[in-house]
């Protein structure tokens, strides 16, 4: 019985053969040369302005420690001498696509660390938080409500 299906088996693998095989008599045409693939585009060069990790644009060493926290995307940061001759500088930054509850906890956050503060309950009033460096102005809730923005506003003496 064994060597029966031996033999079978023997037939079988020799049809297959002759049916995968081709002739040299009819031969198949060569498949028509595939076109390159396009180069991959380099990688977009780093906008100049990073100078730190945190805020770009800004070093991580001129910003006072209480900023050092955001959520969202910064759409923008800049450090910039103060018009005002009580400070020295000011820093301005926008965050974009910032959770909605992420106002509180900045807020929350800046109260904790601030000598004083004014926090209307009014959704369309700043805040304002005085620290031993300088101040912060946060925007008024509406913005984040209205546009998903926050605009933090340091002053530095």
């Amino acid at each position: 019985m064994k060597k029966f299906f031996a033999l079978i088996l023997a037939v079988v693998m020799i049809f297959a053969l002759a049916a995968c095989g081709g002739s040299s008599n009819n031969p198949t045409p060569a498949p028509a040369p595939a076109e390159p693939a396009p180069a991959p585009e380099p990688a977009p060069a780093p906008p100049e302005e990073i100078e730190g990790e945190f805020f770009p644009g800004i070093k991580d060493e001129d910003i006072p420690e209480i900023l050092l926290r955001k959520a969202g995307r910064v759409e923008s940061a800049e450090l910039i001498p103060s018009d005002d001759p009580e400070f020295t500088s000011e820093i301005i930054i926008v965050l974009t696509d910032a959770p909605m509850h992420f106002y509180s906890i900045l807020s929350d956050h800046y109260n904790v660390a601030a000598i004083s503060s004014e926090l209307p309950l009014e959704e369309d009033q700043e805040r304002f938080y005085s620290f031993d460096w300088g101040e912060i102005v946060l925007s008024n809730k509406e913005l984040l409500i209205n546009e998903s923005k926050i605009q933090i506003h340091a002053r530095v003496f």
